[in-house]
């Protein structure tokens, strides 16, 4: 078993409760950034895509499965939001990430 640094489980019904409190808080300020910003994704797009993933499927070169995505805290989404708003906007994406 994980645990923090303060000798909590990382796996709590309490410790989740608080992240999700922690990213009810913080998405409002996000979602006005990106809003003021250059957004060409929005999270719904990210999130609906997300859903529609289908499991059970061989990862892929970097070895992560639809599963990770799919199961994961729903704060992955605003990751991969920025991740893809970058790449668009930048217009690079490494292919070689070794």
């Amino acid at each position: 078993m994980l645990c923090y640094s303060n000798g909590t489980d990382n796996n709590s019904i309490s410790r989740n409760e608080f992240l999700k409190r922690e990213f009810q808080d913080k998405f409002p300020a996000y979602c006005k950034t990106v809003a003021n910003g250059c957004c060409l994704l929005c999270s719904d797009q990210v999130e609906s895509s997300i859903a529609k993933l289908k499991t059970g499927k061989a990862p892929g070169l970097d070895g992560v499965m639809v599963e990770h995505v799919f199961y994961s805290h729903r704060s992955i989404s605003l990751h991969l939001l920025v991740l893809f708003n970058a790449i668009i906007m930048h217009k690079v994406f490494f292919l070689n990430l070794h």
